[in-house]
């Protein structure tokens, strides 16, 4: 029950995010600042805080959300601040919510999803990529939603 409760919210803040990214190119950082404190709630009571004991296995969740953060606050200072400070907050969402072996997983099917899309505006519309400003949550919610997807099964199955 806990994991379709988790389930459902990994896909409504997603999903909300998503929709807002595309239609203003700006975001609610309160959606992701609760998304998170949900998350931590959840996790704790997944990770053993109702037997009285918490594993200490759940302290990997908020170290990998500060990762991921780090991780994504580079990318946009490298790239500079192409990346929207929404995408970065997001990051640490992904941290939360997905278990560190598969992390890169959800790096990698972000960055698949984004080539085919940036690929594809390329070729059809013939816009300059450099001028274009594109919503990137979308496309990290897609990758989040598919890992947290195939790790759901794989743990049910």
């Amino acid at each position: 029950m806990l994991l379709l409760i988790k389930l459902a919210v990994v896909f409504i803040v997603s999903f909300i995010l998503s929709i807002q990214d595309l239609k203003d190119r700006r975001i609610s950082w309160w959606i992701i600042v609760l998304g998170d404190l949900i998350f931590i709630c959840l996790q704790l009571f997944d990770y053993g805080l109702l037997n009285g004991k918490l594993e200490a296995s759940f302290w990997l969740f908020p170290v990998q959300s500060f990762c991921m953060f780090l991780f994504y606050l580079l990318v946009r200072i490298i790239s500079g601040n192409k990346l929207g400070s929404g995408d970065v907050l997001f990051g640490t969402f992904i941290g939360l919510c997905v278990k560190w072996n598969l992390l890169y997983l959800t790096l990698v099917i972000t960055v698949i999803c984004a080539d085919i899309y940036f690929f594809l505006i390329w070729k059809l519309k013939k816009i300059n990529l450099q001028t274009i400003k594109i919503p990137f949550i979308p496309f990290m919610s897609a990758g989040l939603i598919s890992v947290y997807l195939l790790d759901f099964f794989v743990e049910r199955f």
